[in-house]
């Protein structure tokens, strides 16, 4: 039955040729070497020699031959024949409706990954757009979506992560980071490249790029079927700016009211934020950097995900280099 599924045709001949040899064998057999039946011996043998094989083969006359294939043979060869018709035809139906499930995975699978080549053609040209507004933050996309890459995948070690952070959703949450800043693409160019500090007003014309930044995310993204890299998208976007101890922006979360990528990617936007030159700042070392991060760390950052980082700092810190 197995191997009919790829080879149907020829194992359907076999089984019948088979059928029809193996069941006179079996029957002429069992009447020479054990089986009694008196059907076949009745006013032909006495008690005496019917366990004789010498006496049972001298009943095998070309008549009696022929009367034991028409009452016994033929009669079982119909009924296993009929039995592997049926087992054959379903089969067939199996084999049909499996090449129908492939060819329709196939369909499936090569509308999923043309799906994938447009969501991160999009994604690249929004990063594009990005850059276009501020030479840092197109660097910065790139290098944050390296950090994002070490920390998610140092996280999915530790217990706690392990389960909550897949393959699958590590490469989302890496595919949408240099979303984080699109938002920036509303903020004015006098704002978004004043070399001194922000007033008050400035500051809260900037922190506006966050929410832009959710909604631009969702009206992009929500139309694609994989709603849940939209989900890390907006997630990124709109809270990668709070704080652990909810004196962040926009909706002023704490703890772990947020979202575990927008935790991972604000690790990775202080940081790059940190050991890059702006036209209101200038950059410190990887390694001022990341002692920055530790010493934030339950105010600004999740502590746990700045433990997880210890493990890999040298790496961590190379990556800035």
């Amino acid at each position: 039955m197995a191997s009919q599924y790829r080879f149907i045709k020829r194992d359907w001949y076999l089984i019948f040729i088979t059928t029809v040899l193996t069941i006179p064998i079996i029957i002429y057999g069992s009447y020479l070497f054990g089986v009694t039946d008196y059907n076949i011996y009745k006013n032909a043998l006495d008690a005496e020699h019917i366990n004789d094989l010498a006496s049972r083969a001298s009943l095998l006359t070309g008549e009696r031959i022929w009367s034991i294939f028409i009452h016994y043979c033929f009669p079982r060869i119909l009924i296993i024949t009929a039995i592997d018709f049926l087992l054959a035809s379903i089969v067939n139906r199996n084999v049909i409706m499996l090449d129908k499930q492939a060819n329709l995975s196939n369909e499936v699978s090569r509308g999923i990954e043309r799906q994938y080549e447009i969501q991160n053609s999009v994604i690249e040209e929004l990063a594009s757009v990005i850059e276009t507004r501020d030479t840092n933050t197109g660097e910065h996309v790139r290098r944050t979506k390296l950090y994002v890459d070490l920390i998610c995948h140092q996280l999915a070690k530790e217990n706690k992560y392990k389960f909550l952070l897949s393959e699958d959703k590590i490469n989302k949450i890496i595919a949408a980071a240099p979303l984080h800043d699109i938002g920036k693409i509303v903020v004015s160019d006098r704002i978004l490249l004043k070399p001194g500090k922000l007033t008050s007003k400035e500051f809260e014309a900037m922190k506006i790029h966050t929410v832009k930044g959710g909604e631009m995310v969702q009206s992009f993204f929500n139309n694609f079927s994989d709603y849940s890299f939209a989900n890390e998208a907006y997630e990124i976007a709109m809270y990668h700016h709070e704080k652990r101890n909810g004196k962040g922006y926009p909706r002023g979360l704490s703890g772990e009211q947020i979202p575990l990528p927008a935790r991972i990617m604000a690790v990775a936007d202080v940081f790059d934020a940190l050991v890059s030159k702006r036209v209101y700042k200038d950059s410190i070392s990887p390694e001022e950097a990341f002692e920055v991060l530790v010493n934030e760390s339950g105010s600004h950052f999740d502590p746990e995900i700045i433990e997880s980082l210890k493990k890999i700092k040298n790496e961590f810190i190379n990556a800035a280099k």
